[in-house]
């Protein structure tokens, strides 16, 4: 699956850090709805804990909401890192496509969810309809 877009955090022409915004029609409870995911996140180890993660989750949250989508969903290794930009763990059961070609079904500890609109992330099961990102 490709992104719809990269964001980069730049500084003095050289690439510092990145995140990988992707959108997927998905299935959460019983209504489909367009989700917007993020992947690949990584920030040169010099430049940790500066709070450039935190400006490319706002600017990856701005683009989402300009194209209506109403939640952001990450699987994140650390999940802390992202609890301040308004992730919240996630208690679904998600469906998705693992490597390996088979389906799987369970709850990812690692998944956070954001509510980039007034509706709160419901809790209910999640179908990503084909891989995590």
């Amino acid at each position: 699956m490709d992104p719809t877009a990269v964001l980069l955090a730049v500084d003095d022409n050289k690439v510092v850090g990145h995140l990988f915004l992707y959108e997927r029609s998905i299935v959460l409870g019983d209504r489909s709805l367009l989700l917007g995911l993020i992947g690949d996140v990584a920030m040169s180890a010099e430049r940790r804990s500066e709070g450039l993660c935190k400006l490319l989750l706002r600017s990856a949250h701005a683009h989402f909401r300009d194209r209506a989508i109403d939640f952001s969903v990450l699987f994140a290794f650390e999940p802390a890192i992202y609890r301040s930009s308004g992730y919240v763990p996630m208690r679904n059961t998600t469906r998705f496509l693992d490597k390996d070609g088979t389906w799987k079904t369970l709850v990812h500890r690692g998944g956070m969810a954001a509510a980039l609109g007034a509706m709160p992330w419901p809790h209910e099961p999640l179908d990503l309809g084909g891989p995590v990102v």
